[in-house]
């Protein structure tokens, strides 16, 4: 998955680091992890998903000012994915 880059008026500082968090939805619960990724980076890539299986996935950004004080951002609305048959 990729995302866009925050515009500088919208941030608390430089982006130390965005957190992306997936859960598998089952029953109305919501069984996840989460994964800090570098700053730098707006690309992730999930692994080991369940064939036909509802994910919920959002982003939030971890920002740092001058004195490196860490604030940390409302995550994303969530986005819903299924994920498809294995092919083959």
């Amino acid at each position: 998955m990729t995302w866009d880059e925050i515009p500088c008026l919208q941030r608390n500082g430089f982006i130390a680091r965005y957190i992306v968090s997936i859960c598998q939805v089952t029953n109305s619960d919501c069984v996840g992890t989460s994964k800090a990724i570098a700053g730098t980076n707006r690309i992730y890539t999930f692994t080991q998903l369940i064939p036909r299986t509802l994910y919920n996935i959002s982003i939030r950004a971890d920002s740092e000012d001058s004195t490196f004080t860490t604030f940390a951002g409302s995550p994303s609305q969530p986005i819903s994915v299924e994920t498809t048959a294995p092919q083959g």
